[in-house]
């Protein structure tokens, strides 16, 4: 589903904003993009007809954007988390609610 391919996306750009001085407050937050990231790019590549993985990506969006409020005040920092969190749990719940349940 296109939903994924986006979702992939969205995950390669959490990798390569964790090395962008200007999108990360530190090594917590880099940490955070890394490892969301690359969660989401994993379950951006699971094509398969089960809805686990898009649930998961909407979990993980949940806490990009929960972290989002961890760094006040607000900064491109914040602003990235919301934007692209939002992003990866609409596409995430959309996809998940388009794949017939199995």
């Amino acid at each position: 589903m296109w939903q994924d391919w986006l979702n992939f996306l969205l995950g390669l750009w959490l990798v390569i904003a964790g090395f962008i001085p200007a999108l990360n407050t530190g090594a917590a937050k880099m940490w955070d993009y890394l490892i969301v990231g690359v969660l989401v790019l994993i379950f951006g590549l699971w094509t398969a007809k089960q809805r686990w993985p898009e649930w998961l990506n909407v979990i993980l969006a949940i806490w990009l954007i929960i972290a989002a409020f961890i760094n006040w005040p607000p900064s491109t920092v914040m602003v990235n988390s919301i934007i692209v969190g939002a992003l990866i749990a609409i596409f995430g719940l959309w996809a998940a609610l388009m794949k017939p349940s199995s």
